[in-house]
């Protein structure tokens, strides 16, 4: 198996579907030209490892002790970090919403009350903003 039978594989399913591969049957990414260390959102890795592809697609491997967890990313954060966040991880984006209505609700002035509405209206914002088309399929 290699990095490209990977992203072939991953391919065939919509993007954000993780998948679990062998560290012992793949190249480590380090040593494959385009790979680069990166970040993601902590699930226990060690490090998390990205190849972007010319038309910004992504694949994002989680790094682990006895395995990666492999997935495409629709937008590479190297190309647009917000509309990665808005696409591939939309859970943040919604908490990033919450968090800056809560802090235009609390400067309003009215308190608590005010900081619960904003955080309400910031995440009802994210979330209709994250509501996507149904995603494409893509084929290295």
């Amino acid at each position: 198996m290699n990095w490209k039978s990977v992203v072939d594989t991953l391919s065939d399913h919509p993007y954000r579907t993780d998948f679990v591969v062998s560290r012992y049957d793949v190249v480590h990414p380090s040593r494959v030209h385009g790979f680069e260390r990166s970040s993601g959102f902590p699930k226990g890795q060690f490090t998390d490892w990205r190849y972007t592809f010319p038309n910004c697609l992504d694949l994002h491997v989680r790094e682990f002790s006895d395995r990666y967890e492999v997935h495409l990313d629709e937008v590479a954060p190297s190309c647009d970090v917000v509309e990665h966040v808005r696409v591939d991880a939309p859970e943040v984006y919604a908490a990033m919403g919450a968090g800056f209505g809560a802090a235009l609700g609390a400067a309003s002035g009215k308190g608590l009350g005010g900081s619960l509405f904003g955080a309400a209206l910031g995440l009802g914002v994210a979330a209709l903003m994250t509501a996507a088309p149904a995603r494409r399929l893509w084929r290295a």
